[in-house]
């Protein structure tokens, strides 16, 4: 069975075991309210079902976050001018690209990274989310919640595209 569909059965499956007997008199009573209660309890019994099963799927998956995060770390070190931390958690990389700042990039200078992570989207293909939107400009924050081959793909293109600026 597939990760995608232990997740999906357990998302699922809890919903299922819900008494909802006698719900449909409060819920004439109080619509929204009724809502908001059986998607908790639905929540909770989900969150139970996840925690309480086989947890070797989530071993897996912090491995391959691993993974990709020391591989992202390593791809994005190698590019000149671009310096990053190794992340201590969440899924992201936060690389700091000052250094392409007041650099001609086919034809475009960008003088922030909001400006830069523009130039990355229309000309390499690749979103990153400008560190202005975390009070640190001359950053930008870039997930690694995807594939190897995407991942290797996506920092290539801003390689290529950032050795090109003059």
């Amino acid at each position: 069975m597939s990760l995608g569909a232990m997740l999906n059965m357990r998302l699922v499956r809890p919903a299922a075991v819900v008494d909802i007997k006698g719900l449909a008199e409060l819920a004439a009573v109080a619509p929204a309210a009724e809502q908001i209660r059986v998607g908790a309890l639905a929540l909770q019994a989900a969150a139970l079902a996840a925690v309480s099963g086989d947890l070797s799927a989530v071993a897996e998956m912090r491995a391959a976050f691993g993974r990709r995060g020391r591989t992202m770390v390593r791809l994005l070190a190698g590019i000149p001018g671009v310096h990053v931390l190794e992340p201590q958690g969440a899924f992201y990389a936060f690389p700091n690209l000052a250094g392409y700042l007041g650099r001609t990039i086919r034809g475009v200078t960008p003088t922030s990274t909001v400006e830069l992570c523009g130039v990355l989207l229309d000309q390499a293909k690749v979103a990153l989310v400008p560190g202005e939107a975390f009070d640190a400009p001359g950053y930008a924050r870039m997930s690694f919640a995807l594939g190897d081959d995407d991942l290797g793909e996506g920092c290539q293109r801003i390689a290529d595209l950032l050795a090109e600026a003059v």
